[in-house]
């Protein structure tokens, strides 16, 4: 149901953008660097999808299916792309500058528009037990086993289990309200977790798995510093883009602040941006 509902806001969504008058003229066709980097966290957040992809796996009843040209990974993400770079080329020709954080924040307050915002706000509904089955397949298990040593009986784990869940929607509404600005944390998880989880872990889990036939394929005395074996081979070249725009986004956003903010305020505002990378990266380890 929400995919269906889904497909049909991404439509209207769609031809209204194309629908409406576009001036390719008065925007700009490549931005500063700061919104290079700002663009990149974003699209590093909206393609993490590596959470899901091994759970959903091993509940397919043909896992092979799962990759390949024409798996369901490639298909699934093949069309995502399309979908979202359609929406931004057209969104961006439409609003230049004015875009918000979420184009359906830019949609005019008409009944039919206001229709198509009921319907996203179902799809967030529908969808968050399918975001949220990753946090409780990894969690609930080892809370279950405790559970059990507390010699709890089993007739109440169903109700720790809800319990649980409620937790889970609870934190996750309360880290929604105390973010001020959508678009800005959006770019922060996307260059930390993000970047974390695409980068920084499959590189760290490669080292440790590999490093020890690498060492034993060379013939590396074991007395070597093993970590200046790892620079040059591992560390730098999947590491090192992370670091560098982690880096960038924060020295851009806190002088993109300063520019707009009163000096005395300059504190202020760094407690803000402090305050969204610790909701980051508390999103990150949830």
């Amino acid at each position: 149901m929400g995919n269906i509902l889904m497909i049909m806001s991404f439509i209207f969504i769609l031809q209204y953008l194309i629908r409406c008058s576009h001036s390719l003229n008065d925007l700009p066709w490549i931005a500063d660097f700061s919104g290079v980097t700002s663009a990149f966290g974003s699209i590093i957040y909206a393609f993490e999808g590596q959470a899901m992809v091994l759970p959903l796996e091993n509940k397919l009843k043909h896992p092979e299916d799962m990759v390949g040209p024409v798996g369901v990974l490639s298909t699934g993400m093949s069309l995502v792309t399309i979908a979202y770079a359609a929406i931004s080329f057209y969104g961006y020709n439409t609003f230049g500058n004015d875009v918000k954080g979420s184009i359906a924040l830019n949609l005019p307050n008409q009944p039919e528009f206001i229709l198509v915002g009921a319907m996203l706000l179902l799809i967030v509904y529908m969808g968050f037990a399918l975001q949220a089955y990753v946090i409780v397949d990894m969690l609930w298990p080892s809370i279950q086993k405790k559970l059990i040593k507390s010699h709890i009986s089993s007739r109440y784990h169903v109700l720790f289990e809800y319990l649980f869940r409620v937790a889970l929607v609870t934190l996750a509404i309360l880290i929604a309200i105390s973010i001020p600005n959508l678009s800005l944390i959006i770019s922060l998880v996307g260059v930390t977790s993000g970047m974390l989880l695409a980068f920084v872990l499959p590189a760290t889990f490669d080292i440790i798995t590999f490093m020890p036939m690498y060492l034993e394929d060379n013939k590396v005395p074991r007395s070597k510093p093993t970590f200046l074996l790892m620079s040059p081979n591992f560390m730098i070249p999947e590491i090192l883009p992370s670091e560098i725009f982690m880096l960038n986004y924060v020295y851009f956003s806190m002088a993109e602040k300063r520019e707009f903010a009163p000096y005395e305020d300059y504190f202020t505002e760094f407690f803000q941006l402090f305050r969204l990378q610790f909701f980051a990266l508390l999103i990150m380890f949830v």
